[in-house]
């Protein structure tokens, strides 16, 4: 979905003062789609904003917890949109699956945590006993998954997506199995619980949705047992405790900007990231009348020109392209390089002006807007709404509900 998203645009002008520098004026100028680009190598990856893009689709899927006795959690599936600015530099993070435990001798080999988060299993350690229905030699936890995401800046500088706030899409990491029990899954958003077999009622907490929320992503050593590892993510899952209670680790929580969809990856899905760059070029139709286009009168490239609602054409001057500006767009006709503009009073016809980045250029996309489903657009200074009249004027006005005030924005 393109939306507006505060979080994301605050983060990027703290990190990058890069929203102000929004252009003008749209380039006419063609620009090949540079489709989509998917990471699946644990670790991070640079990746540098290509020219034109102002928004990227992001798909991530968090790696899974490494199995003991029972298996480990499988990661998160997060997807959303993000605001970006071309030439920016983003870290992607694939996260790294969980160790599986091993037995072996007298003690049993711990698995390790994945990379970006994955907590380390608990450590078993025997000493020649045995216990009816127990496992000889014993097992130690398995390590937590990593999780996966895109953020502003490297591990290097600000840690991993469990102990910063530059993330901007996380999908966590499934938490790793304990010798008694499964890992829970990643969040959706928040992180499922690991559990013990032998003790139901002990549970490894799952990450919170709340970033604050961290717990010891470690398992715990125990001397027979060893607990799962914690799987990482916006906030970290818990590792377990060992001993005879040697639950799975809690998976990571995820976290996006508003619309992002979270769900359990497949028992298969491997840990990737999938960055698809959404081009801001679109004909805007009203759910009222949707074979009508909204178009600037006459295709003209005068300031001060109108804005109507006709026929298709087929032309620059029914073409826009969405330019964020903090936390909303301006909405500049590609035929003129001018801005959709307001004088703020309500009913009045909109018109095209030079771009300025004023209040009356800026918009802001209500809740489920994206490229097929309608919604209202909504001027930042006045708080009117985008609306279509039964005269076929585009003008703004206070809110109706009414069809005339949503529109889509297909892609073209």
């Amino acid at each position: 979905m393109i939306r507006a998203i505060g979080r994301v645009a605050a983060a990027l002008a703290g990190a990058a003062g890069l929203l102000a520098a929004a252009p003008a004026h749209a380039d006419d100028a063609p620009r090949p789609d540079p489709g989509p680009v998917q990471f699946t190598a644990a670790g991070e990856h640079l990746f540098t904003v290509p020219d034109g893009v102002y928004a990227l689709h992001v798909a991530a899927v968090g790696a899974r917890g490494g199995s003991a006795m029972s298996p480990g959690g499988v990661g998160a599936r997060a997807e959303g949109d993000v605001v970006v600015m071309p030439g920016l530099a983003l870290y992607v993070e694939v996260g790294g699956a969980g160790g599986n435990t091993v037995p072996y001798g007298g003690h049993a080999a711990i698995g390790a945590g994945g990379f970006n988060g994955g907590g380390t299993g608990g450590l078993a350690e025997w000493k020649g006993d045995t216990i009816p229905g127990l496992p000889v030699p014993p097992l130690s936890g398995a390590g937590g998954g990593g999780a996966s995401g895109l953020q502003l800046c490297p591990i290097s500088t600000c840690g991993d997506s469990s102990r910063h706030r530059q993330s901007l899409l996380v999908a966590g990491g499934g938490g790793g199995a304990g010798a008694d029990g499964a890992g829970g899954a990643g969040g959706t958003p928040v992180g499922q619980a690991g559990f013990s077999v032998r003790h139901p009622d002990v549970v490894a907490p799952g990450g919170s949705a709340d970033p604050g929320g961290q717990y010891d992503r470690n398992g715990r050593n125990g001397t027979y047992w060893g607990g799962g590892g914690g799987g990482g993510g916006y906030s970290v899952g818990s590792g377990s405790a060992a001993d005879l209670y040697a639950a799975g680790g809690g998976g990571g929580s995820s976290s996006g900007p508003p619309g992002t969809v979270y769900a359990r990856a497949g028992d298969d899905a491997p840990a990737a990231v999938t960055l698809t760059p959404i081009r801001f070029a679109t004909r805007l139709t009203a759910a009222k009348s949707p074979a009508l286009t909204v178009q600037v009168a006459g295709s003209s490239t005068v300031a001060g020109a109108r804005i109507v609602a006709g026929a298709p054409t087929g032309d620059a001057g029914e073409t826009w392209r969405f330019e964020p500006v903090g936390e909303f767009y301006q909405i500049v006709n590609a035929g003129s390089g001018l801005c959709l503009t307001t004088d703020q009073n309500a009913g009045h016809p909109l018109y095209q002006w030079w771009c300025a980045q004023t209040g009356g250029q800026l918009w802001q996309p209500g809740s489920g807007f994206n490229l097929i489903a309608p919604a209202v657009l909504r001027n930042a200074a006045s708080g009117l709404y985008l609306d279509l009249d039964n005269a076929g004027n585009v003008d703004a006005r206070t809110f109706t509900g009414a069809a005339a005030q949503y529109f889509r924005a297909p892609p073209i």
